[in-house]
């Protein structure tokens, strides 16, 4: 978790983190932090960058309006990327992802 803080910014931002699992979804890591941000945290392993489908964005898109059910209260929601490399830009990657941290942002200056 520390790493990833990190990575995103936020190392002196208070977070809670955890699993969303239900009968219809599973999200990787949803990351509530003090900043009245909330991150939904996709993780993919690929060999090479991960390239975003319109099959996976659909999936994408209705994993943020669980997400926002859960919180009644006003917060701003993201989709961050987890990938070994990078992710490929494209219209799906475009419209939701907002941010990309790579192994190699991970261990940057640690």
């Amino acid at each position: 978790m520390k790493y990833l803080k990190h990575a995103l910014g936020v190392d002196g931002v208070l977070t809670k983190a955890f699993a969303y699992y239900s009968d219809k979804t599973q999200i990787d890591m949803v990351l509530e932090r003090g900043d009245r941000n909330v991150n939904i945290i996709e993780m993919k392993y690929c060999d090479g960058p991960y390239t975003l489908t319109a099959k996976e964005a659909e999936k994408m898109k209705a994993r943020r309006q669980i997400v926002g059910k859960l919180y009644r209260k006003r917060m701003a929601f993201s989709t961050i990327m987890v990938t070994a490399e990078n992710t490929v830009q494209n219209q799906y990657s475009s419209e939701m992802i907002q941010r990309t941290v790579s192994l190699s942002d991970l261990f940057k200056d640690t």
